[in-house]
């Protein structure tokens, strides 16, 4: 005959009924990974072998890994401050190639070498 485990006579709730479960998707969806993280340990001390719990825990690190990976990526871009700058040394830039360009054409032109 099998025995249950100790413990196993009590019938257990099922997990989408645990209020740290809600808590936890709510945090998640809302983009607050630390408290996810906070209320998943609560629900993966009353739900260990879970399936659900370790998608969730699966899909947290991700978002995670994802955020920091994000966050990372946002710091080597240039300041919003020197954007518009950039943008104006450029069009500068082009516009001098353009006037050189322009004045070689007419001097050239003039000289009699184009035509």
């Amino acid at each position: 005959m099998i025995s249950k485990p100790a413990g196993a006579s009590q019938a257990q709730a099922p997990i989408e009924t645990d209020p740290a479960y809600a808590q936890a998707l709510e945090s998640m969806q809302l983009g607050r990974w630390n408290e996810a993280a906070e209320a998943l340990a609560k629900v993966d001390k009353r739900h260990a072998d879970s399936p659900e719990v370790r998608a969730l825990r699966q899909r947290l690190a991700l978002h995670v890994s994802a955020e920091e990976t994000w966050a990372n990526d946002a710091g080597s871009r240039l300041p919003a401050v020197l954007r518009p700058r950039l943008v104006r040394v450029l069009l500068v830039a082009n516009l001098v190639v353009y006037l050189l360009l322009a004045i070689g054409w007419l001097v050239a032109s003039w000289s009699g070498l184009l035509g």
